[in-house]
């Protein structure tokens, strides 16, 4: 299974220290670090005037009990079309991706797009890293509209959540929920939280990691911050570390994030000791050993 790739987007002052940045990325956790934010209302260049959330959510729901499978849909609507389709040259899909910022966005346009999202990747490996991309390009348009696409949030967290789904679209899921949650309503906001919070305890794969990563940024953001009451991260990032049947990679991102917020533990010191000299292990977890030893003997 391939990485999963970062979202794109500029810089932010709220980033991860540059140690626990450079070790995920060794990790194979690439997290959301480069990730879009949309603009604060969710404003595009669209013409179409806004749109009640409500409404629009409830409108997209009705859309998807009605609607044809999304590949029949996707073949009346001249944008969509070329998104899914993987024989359109990866230059015109991402147009059309970008496209789609100022499009209509109608519930059944919407319901497509979200079924899609959550449709089979290729079983070949670079056409399904390809399409991977496509999904996360897709997946940061659509959250630039907010009050239009709210119905995606419940799509996120239970794709976050399936163990049919592909696992680095899940893994996508996480990300997008950590990035989005400080934009949305409360209830939606709530959703994404618990979604994270949930998925603290999945032992498999790296997506511990990921939710511990982004409830982190979230609670550490400079604006919009979002409220964790009765998460005790520190703890949550030395359980996850020191247990030996979580995913190796969320236990190397989990040491790392310990490191950055300066978390003293004995059994942190004494798993840092074991990994430094386990030639067993890949580089990145004696890389994160070692920066956590060398923090605390300072």
């Amino acid at each position: 299974m391939n990485t999963p790739t970062p979202i794109k987007s500029r810089s932010r002052r709220w980033i991860v220290g540059i140690t626990v940045l450079a070790v995920a990325i060794a990790a194979g956790l690439w997290w959301w670090q480069g990730g879009a934010l949309p603009p604060d209302n969710g404003a595009t260049g669209s013409s179409a005037a806004p749109a009640d959330p409500e409404t629009a959510q409830t409108a997209v729901v009705a859309a998807h009990a009605d609607q044809a499978p999304w590949r029949q849909f996707a073949a009346t609507h001249p944008v969509l079309l070329v998104v899914t389709d993987a024989d359109w040259p990866w230059a015109e899909r991402q147009r059309a991706v970008n496209d789609l910022a100022t499009a209509a966005l109608t519930p059944e346009l919407l319901a497509a797009c979200f079924d899609y999202l959550r449709s089979p990747v290729p079983a070949e490996e670079k056409p399904a890293m390809l399409e991977r991309a496509i999904r996360n390009d897709l997946l940061n348009v659509l959250r630039t509209r907010t009050d239009e696409t709210l119905a995606l949030v419940p799509v996120l967290a239970e794709q976050a959540a399936d163990p049919a789904q592909d696992s680095a679209l899940r893994d996508y899921a996480l990300q997008h929920l950590a990035t989005w949650a400080p934009r949305l309503p409360e209830a939606e906001q709530q959703l994404a939280v618990e979604t994270l919070c949930d998925t603290l305890k999945a032992r498999e794969a790296s997506y511990a990691g990921t939710a511990l990563l982004g409830l982190y940024d979230m609670s550490n953001r400079e604006t919009r911050t979002v409220s964790l009451p009765g998460l005790d991260l520190p703890a949550e990032a030395i359980r996850i570390a020191t247990d030996k049947s979580m995913g190796l990679h969320s236990r190397i991102g989990a040491l790392a994030l310990c490191q950055q917020m300066q978390v003293a533990s004995d059994d942190l010191v004494a798993l840092a000791l074991n990994w430094q000299t386990d030639s067993t292990l890949p580089e990145p977890a004696r890389r994160a050993a070692s920066a956590y030893l060398s923090q605390r003997s300072r």
